[in-house]
């Protein structure tokens, strides 16, 4: 079984309100990574966050200026050093794959736990994973079984399938297909990336196979009735 990894690096999860951050944001959604980078390069190096970490996710993707993923972790580290979680989990995921540093899956989980502190659900995601396969920490499943939950929980697709695919194959919590349907259901449901949610739907067509149709309406009524906040939709 291979865990579904989120998008390597994360932008947006902070409000912030800066008006230079602001305009960054929307070039970001029109791709316009060039402006996005203009708007937010003063802001960077006077030391706001946000842009330290906007400017770390275009340098590490190459967008809008040229690939420079040591350039890309320097401006991780900075906003990571002032507790902005989705800098330390892009700086933990640098780790882990070893991108503008040597690869360290140790430091990559403390820089993981450093968001997690702050209830970021990719961070959540990014440490379930270690737990499971023993990357630079113990092998945990109950610990990586809770971040997973917390993560899907909070409406993270990315765990809400990864949750999905080991309740499917009972890796490291008891197997429960219509659970694992539930949770696929809603991966797809709420997944905006082409990817993410093909592999959802598919997923949940594979489970549904060995669910009753009774069974199965009943949990994909409940996957559509839920969203984040409502609790369990499997209990």
């Amino acid at each position: 079984m291979r865990l579904f990894l989120a998008v390597l690096f994360v932008v947006l999860f902070a409000r912030p309100a800066f008006a230079d951050f602001a305009a960054a944001k929307a070039a970001l959604k029109q791709r316009d990574y060039q402006a996005a980078f203009a708007a937010c390069k003063a802001e960077a190096e006077s030391g706001d966050a946000h842009c330290q970490n906007l400017l770390g996710f275009l340098y590490a993707e190459g967008r809008g200026i040229h690939r420079d993923p040591a350039r890309a972790v320097r401006l991780f580290e900075r906003a990571a050093a002032q507790g902005f979680a989705p800098a330390q989990d892009n700086l933990g995921r640098a780790y882990e794959i070893g991108l503008g540093v040597p690869k360290n899956p140790a430091k990559a989980a403390q820089w993981y736990e450093k968001a997690v502190a702050q209830k970021n659900p990719q961070a959540e995601n990014h440490l379930a994973i270690l737990y499971v396969e023993g990357e630079g920490v113990p092998r945990d499943p109950h610990r990586a079984a809770d971040l997973l939950r917390r993560a899907a929980l909070s409406g993270f697709p990315p765990a809400e399938l990864n949750l999905g695919l080991v309740l499917e194959k009972g890796r490291i919590l008891p197997r429960d297909p219509r659970a694992a349907y539930i949770w696929f259901s809603i991966a797809a449901k709420s997944a905006s990336a082409p990817a993410l949610r093909q592999r959802a739907e598919a997923a949940a067509r594979g489970v549904a196979r060995g669910i009753s149709p009774e069974a199965r309406a009943s949990a994909l009524s409940r996957a559509l009735k839920w969203h984040p906040g409502a609790g369990d939709p499997t209990r």
